[in-house]
């Protein structure tokens, strides 16, 4: 429910030694003005992702990329925060895999076993498995990204038969496209790009290049193992009514009623 400014602003980065200036994607003049946290996650809003890594701190952003099993090269710059730095489609994917998983992380790899004509087993691998953020966090963020897809960037996902949540990403010059989505059981990642840098196309972002790519996936994947999982809500986490523009405690005047999540504790004490 936190509101975060997006507006101009500029910020010089002691890392590289120059001032940075975040734009949206509709160019310089694209702000919205105070935006709830949901509601610039759901834009995939880059002024309010930046303003949200000046407060974390883009050393703390490197330290939870690490946390998910993230190996790739990586620098605490602000930038980091809008995907300044080249990541392998296998590592994201295996770190969206904490959000489905209510903060287990699950280390991907290629062969699960190798059997031999008998059906004896010769080798066999288990996943690793790792708690690395709270359940109550996992959930939340699980939340948020479910919002990505019922009302922001990832709408063209809405319609698959299964609980889905996921990110889009596009980075400078619409040079790759992304998105990373999940069901309960499944996590999937898409990236649309070149292998050299070029550009895809005007417009082409995650939304338009990747997440179709997705949806067809798993339209063919949902009707062979149909969903029949729903993500739980822990019992640390509080269900509350509040008016989505605001982020703050419903009342009969609010126009955007919304049902959030918030870890206990952490919920609105103002009626909007």
């Amino acid at each position: 429910s936190t509101m975060i400014a997006d507006e101009y602003f500029s910020y010089f980065d002691k890392w590289t030694g120059e001032v940075w200036e975040p734009r949206n994607h509709g160019g310089k003049d694209d702000f919205l003005g105070p935006l709830t946290f949901r509601r610039a996650f759901e834009k995939s809003r880059n002024v309010a992702t930046a303003r949200i890594a000046e407060h974390i701190t883009p050393q703390k952003i490197v330290e939870y990329c690490r946390k998910f099993g993230v190996t790739s090269d990586l620098k605490p710059y602000m930038a980091i925060s809008l995907g300044a730095f080249e990541i392998t489609l296998k590592e994201m994917v295996g770190a969206y895999t904490v959000f489905p998983n209510l903060g287990v992380r699950v280390k991907p790899f290629m062969v699960k076993k190798i059997v031999d004509r008998n059906g004896d087993v010769l080798e066999e691998q288990y996943p690793d498995r790792k708690q690395v953020i709270d359940i109550e966090t996992a959930f939340v963020m699980n939340y948020l990204m479910r919002g990505v897809v019922q009302s922001g960037t990832g709408w063209r996902a809405k319609k698959l038969p299964a609980p889905i949540g996921g990110k889009t990403g596009t980075t400078n010059d619409f040079t790759n496209a992304w998105f990373i989505g999940f069901s309960p059981t499944v996590s999937v990642g898409v990236w649309v790009g070149y292998d050299e840098v070029k550009k895809l196309g005007r417009e082409e972002t995650g939304s338009r290049a990747a997440l179709p790519v997705f949806v067809s996936f798993m339209k063919k994947y949902l009707e062979k193992y149909p969903e029949k999982r729903r993500f739980i809500k822990p019992p640390g986490v509080v269900w509350v009514k509040v008016d989505k523009y605001t982020g703050k405690l419903l009342t009969p005047d609010c126009m955007h009623p919304f049902t959030e999540a918030y870890i206990a504790g952490t919920e609105p004490q103002q009626y909007c």
